[in-house]
C-alpha cells in the first residue's frame, strides 16, 4: 500500500471519528427543532442551544484536534515527497 492510499484510510478513520458524535447530536437535536420552530416550545429551544454547545465543544475537543494535526502533517509530508520525486525525474 502506498503513502496516499493510507493518507486516505487516515482521513477515512479520522473524518467517522470526528463527524459520527456530531451526527448523533445533530439527529437528537432534529426533534427538538421541530419542537422549537414549528410548536413554539422554549423548553425545547434551550435543548436546542445545549446540544449546538455539544457540538462546539466537540469540535474543539482536543482529542479532534490532534487527529486533524496527524493529518495535516501527513498531507504535507505527501505533498513534500511528490515534489521531491517530480524534480528528480
Amino acid at each position: 500500500m502506498n503513502q496516499f492510499e493510507k493518507l486516505k484510510e487516515e482521513v477515512a478513520a479520522a473524518q467517522s471519528a470526528i463527524f459520527d458524535p456530531i451526527n448523533t447530536i445533530l439527529a437528537s437535536a432534529e426533534e427538538d427543532s421541530q419542537k422549537y420552530y414549528g410548536k413554539s416550545i422554549r423548553s425545547a429551544g434551550n435543548r436546542l442551544k445545549k446540544k449546538m454547545q455539544d457540538i462546539r465543544k466537540s469540535i474543539k475537543h482536543p482529542a479532534v484536534k490532534a487527529q486533524m494535526t496527524i493529518i495535516q502533517v501527513s498531507a504535507k509530508a505527501l505533498r513534500e515527497k511528490l515534489i521531491e520525486e517530480s524534480k528528480t525525474k
